[in-house]
């Protein structure tokens, strides 16, 4: 940079990074400087937070009036920058536990029965090769790639010798007895993290299903060529569910029992302190974490979680509206609770710029019951 007091995406950085240290002075002449040049959502947000925590009330509420203007003129593009955000500038323990899928698989095996919570007993390729030819002895297991990113993955029968070149994640291959429209599929839930002190987590009830083409063969010993996914939205799943005869009630209950222990066992461990990486100034800043969750149904139809990430995208979603949808609602959900429910509600209900007229307001009230929060008790870390 060759004025760094000139860019405001430099003077973002540092005001944030101050915010997250437990300044609060700083940040807050920061922010207010870089949405006097050039404001946007994610600083608008933040300088009303900043302002709230120096006792500004007024300045806090003006920049909330900015922020869900710019709600109202562009909803597509404002939850777009939020979603950047939200996988960006979050806490270095979730980068630390999401970064692979064998991250996530250690820590959601960490104390657990691994079937009783819901997780299917997974091995590590190579690390734990030894331990995974002890284990495979019968059925069909599934190889995935490590990486987060969507990857080929390759059905492995119990009775072909395990290689110790193999690399990736090992679990038993679980599938119901039906397809839907002649594809496999995987059920997927945004949750929400608003709140670590305390603990406040919801999730989408309205889930989409990811639809992947069929092999000919059960058993494909080569790696799935990449296909293209088909998404359908949640009436278009529990429509297709009770033509098969699927008790939805029970699933969605199982669903909700097993990522509750899902989101428990993660939210635990990024609630450690990292250095000078604190949950709860993270939640003293209103900083949510939008979660993606995959599920898999066995033949019984139980439901067991084979992914979560912390990075979904919007543009990832062309085409598939009922992704994009679930975005979108989650953005909106995780903003409307911090600023019409939690530590900004103060603002919202001192000031007389009507706040709650707003059409960000309104969204929030309309997506609010497509949320269920989780019973998880509240605790508090050293």
């Amino acid at each position: 940079f060759k004025k760094p007091s000139r860019d405001n995406m430099v003077l973002f950085c540092i005001a944030f990074f101050q915010a997250c240290l437990g300044y609060l002075a700083e940040p807050c002449s920061l922010f207010m400087r870089i949405c006097n040049a050039e404001a946007s959502p994610v600083s608008l947000y933040m300088m009303a937070q900043a302002c709230r925590l120096v006792g500004d009330k007024i300045l806090s509420a003006q920049a909330l009036l900015s922020l869900l203007k710019a709600f109202e003129m562009s909803k597509v593009a404002f939850c777009s920058e939020l979603v950047v955000f939200n996988s960006t500038f979050d806490l270095p323990q979730w980068t630390d536990v999401l970064a692979s899928k064998a991250s996530v698989f250690r820590c959601l095996g960490e104390g657990s029965q691994h079937q009783a919570d819901g997780i299917l007993p997974t091995y590590v390729l190579p690390e734990q090769v030894d331990k995974a030819r002890d284990a495979v002895t019968e059925g069909l297991w599934i190889i995935r790639g490590d990486s987060q990113a969507k990857s080929t993955a390759r059905i492995f029968d119990a009775r072909e010798e395990l290689s110790a070149l193999e690399r990736g994640i090992l679990q038993p291959y679980v599938a119901p007895d039906f397809l839907l429209r002649g594809c496999k599929f995987s059920l997927n839930f945004i949750a929400c993290v608003t709140s670590y002190f305390p603990i406040q987590i919801a999730y989408n009830k309205r889930c989409f299903a990811e639809l992947v083409p069929s092999s000919s063969s059960r058993v494909d010993k080569e790696r799935e060529e990449e296909s293209k996914v088909v998404i359908l939205d949640f009436d278009e799943v529990n429509s297709s569910f009770e033509q098969e005869g699927v008790d939805c009630d029970k699933l969605w209950a199982q669903v909700k029992e097993k990522m509750s222990s899902a989101l428990l066992s993660l939210v635990h461990e990024v609630c450690q302190v990292k250095g000078q990486a604190r949950a709860k100034r993270f939640s003293a800043l209103g900083l949510s974490k939008m979660l993606r969750l995959e599920f898999v149904l066995d033949k019984n139809l139980e439901p067991w979680v084979v992914g979560v990430t912390g990075n979904p995208k919007l543009k990832d979603a062309p085409g598939n509206e009922a992704y994009a949808e679930a975005l979108q609602s989650a953005v909106v959900h995780s903003l409307g609770r911090q600023i019409f429910e939690n530590e900004l509600r103060q603002v919202v209900d001192a000031g007389n710029l009507k706040l709650r007229e707003q059409v960000m307001s309104q969204a929030y009230e309309k997506v609010k019951g497509s949320f269920e929060a989780l019973q998880i008790e509240s605790y508090y870390t050293s």
